[in-house]
């Protein structure tokens, strides 16, 4: 509290002390201007003169450029305004001269007081030699005073038409936009200044500003305007002395060591955050060590593992019962276990050193073998034959095997790994199978031709036998019904002649189903026109038939089994699956017949058809056209869904092709 009432005393002190001077400067002025404006321009070019002597006197020590700069160009501006103090009108040393070389000079001072503000700040943070700048500097004052002394420089006071001339107001105009330009520079670089030095430089700036502005508003150096301006350029200077004079010689630590001061706060930053990047870099390392640690232990741990299943591997390869071989790229015989060694008949330590078609030749084999290794792809063989040219007896064996190319860190084929498994017994069992397949076949077609033999003879006795003496019974009931008979009588001989009738359209039906002779005068597809349209009939169910019109060879045997097989799934269609629509397709595909059954009825689960129990008897009549049907070397397809109808679809070898 103390403080903040001392610090109020000394503004108002301070503001009584300027109101007192510059009352006693303006009385000065309206007593003799010429004395005024001496006291005035003494005073700053002083002010500019001790500036140069601090800034040079520790610039060894001043680390901000900007000082150093500025420094350097006041001595000039010193020089200048003291030369346009002594040329001033009155002062009588230059007395050929009137009012215009002073204004001249003044204009000089003032370009190069705005431009040394706007070019300092480049220099803040540069390091420069200080007397490059003083000889530029030098050469630039020199050139300006020999170009005003020499009349070559612009006039700016007419002293005929005793007013300002042009160039001189439009130059107080770019000064102030000059240094309005340097003040937005010093502030982009405020973080380089003490604040209380970049506050009164700021103000200095502004106050030079206002004052450049009055002096574009007289007509006469014994002006108000003139006065006042001169005025405001004691308070920027006053400002300037504050800065860089009262600041400077009380507190030289703050102001000329500051960027020491600063060094020093920089340092124990790049102490402190030096110490936290080694604690940092401590606890990364202890991290790490740990890291490694554990990798270590996870690492020893794992070669345990290894070592563990190396032995199981080793233990597996050598007792495994499959036939193991490891190969080169050359297939020359790294190692073998046990059982590829009993399964080609020879010992472990035969193969060393040899290679694998050196001791069994296979120019086919060995084609498989170097594309692999070309590939870098697995190759498998199934039931593979292969005759053991020292073991003759053994004739042909069949091996499943496995060739898998083993890649270096290169990706290139480093190894091969030969496994195979001996199916030479499963080869003759299947072999067998087929053989008995065909055998099977064969007896199947052999019964079948039999069973239609007995069907035809059958049939043909009907026909002939049994549908003859019908007809003849017929024909004498016909008679008899022609003579005169009681009417009881005559209604049993109707009776009787209507039996007859339904005994003969029996007999012809059952000859039909037994052996239709469609079937083997006209062909299968003939037969099955005529069974759809006498079971549409029949059943009073709409039964089409769709006929391709290739080729299609069938022996007697097939085309009875295709007929009946038909027929059952018609039955199968109108009795279980309550068909109002039923569709019979005949197509060729390739060297097979294809028959296809569909219907619109309720359909069923085909899971069930794999229910083999011996109590169940639905499905008993596809499961028969099925077994039938495959040991003549055909196929049968159901699909059916409940509600969604079904489609059964039959195909057969054709004559002449051989069966799948």
């Amino acid at each position: 509290m103390h403080d903040h009432r001392t610090s109020i005393r000394r503004i108002v002190l301070g503001l009584i002390c300027w109101a007192t001077v510059l009352g006693a400067l303006y009385v000065l002025s309206r007593y003799g201007f010429l004395l005024f404006h001496g006291v005035v321009e003494i005073a700053s070019v002083s002010v500019a003169f001790a500036i140069f002597l601090i800034v040079w006197n520790s610039r060894k020590f001043v680390q901000n450029g900007y000082m150093l700069f500025l420094g350097a160009a006041f001595l000039f501006v010193g020089a200048l305004d003291l030369i346009h103090t002594l040329a001033y009108k009155g002062m009588g040393v230059f007395p050929d001269h009137g009012a215009n070389l002073p204004t001249q000079l003044w204009i000089v001072a003032r370009y190069i007081e705005s431009l040394s503000f706007l070019i300092a700040p480049i220099f803040v943070r540069r390091r420069y030699n200080i007397g490059w700048v003083l000889l530029a500097y030098a050469v630039l004052s020199c050139l300006i005073l020999l170009s005003v002394f020499s009349g070559l420089f612009p006039a700016c006071y007419d002293d005929i038409g005793n007013r300002l001339a042009p160039f001189k107001e439009i130059s107080e105009f770019i000064i102030i936009g000059i240094l309005l330009a340097a003040l937005l520079a010093l502030f982009l670089n405020r973080a380089a200044f003490d604040p209380r030095v970049l506050r009164y430089i700021s103000f200095s700036i502004l106050v030079t500003m206002v004052s450049e502005f009055m002096f574009t508003r007289y007509t006469s150096p014994y002006e108000g305007t003139n006065v006042v301006g001169h005025l405001l350029k004691i308070v920027a200077f006053y400002f300037v002395y504050k800065a860089l004079i009262e600041i400077g010689l009380r507190e030289p630590y703050n102001l000329l060591y500051r960027e020491l001061k600063q060094r020093q706060i920089d340092l124990q930053e790049a102490h402190d955050d030096l110490e936290a990047r080694v604690r940092q870099r401590t606890a990364e390392l202890s991290q790490t060590v740990e890291t490694l640690r554990n990798e270590a232990q996870a690492r020893i741990r794992i070669e345990q593992e290894l070592a563990a299943q190396s032995k199981t591997l080793e233990a597996f390869f050598h007792h495994s019962i499959t036939p193991l071989v490891i190969l080169d790229r050359r297939f020359n015989f790294i190692r073998v276990n046990q059982a590829y060694a009993d399964s080609c008949g020879r010992a472990i330590s035969e193969f060393k050193g040899h290679n694998h078609f050196e001791l069994y030749p296979d120019p086919d084999l060995q084609q498989i073998f170097e594309e692999a290794v070309r590939t870098k792809t697995t190759y498998q063989a199934l039931a593979k034959p292969f005759r053991f040219e020292d073991h003759p007896e053994w004739g042909v064996t069949y091996w499943d095997w496995t060739l898998v190319p083993m890649l270096d860190a290169d990706g290139e084929v480093e190894s091969l790994v030969f496994s195979l498994k001996d199916v030479t017994d499963a080869k003759r069992a299947e072999e067998k199978i087929l053989a008995d397949q065909g055998q099977l076949r064969a007896l199947t077609a052999q019964l079948l031709r039999v069973e239609d033999q007995e069907r035809r003879a059958i049939a043909m006795e009907l026909h002939d036998s049994v549908g003859q003496i019908l007809a003849f019974i017929k024909i004498e009931i016909g008679e008899l019904r022609r003579a005169e008979l009681p009417a009881d009588l005559a209604q049993i001989v109707h009776h009787i002649r209507e039996q007859v009738n339904e005994a003969i359209q029996q007999t012809r039906t059952l000859t039909f189903e037994i052996s239709p002779p469609e079937l083997y005068t006209l062909g299968l597809e003939s037969a099955l026109e005529e069974l759809t349209q006498r079971f549409g009939h029949e059943r009073q169910i709409e039964c089409t038939l769709h006929d391709a019109d290739d080729p299609k060879p069938l022996s007697d045997q097939m085309k009875t089994l295709l007929y009946r097989s038909v027929r059952e799934l018609l039955v199968n269609a109108a009795k279980h699956a309550n068909a109002r629509i039923v569709g019979v397709t005949v197509d060729r595909i390739d060297d097979e017949i294809q028959i296809t059954v569909e219907d619109d009825g309720i359909g069923f689960d085909t899971s069930d058809l794999e229910d083999r129990s011996p109590h169940r008897t639905e499905g008993f009549g596809l499961f028969s056209i099925r077994e039938r049907l495959t040991h003549m070397g055909g196929t049968m397809y159901i699909q059916s869904t409940r509600t969604q109808g079904t489609k059964v679809v039959l195909r057969a070898p054709l004559e002449n092709s051989s069966p799948q």
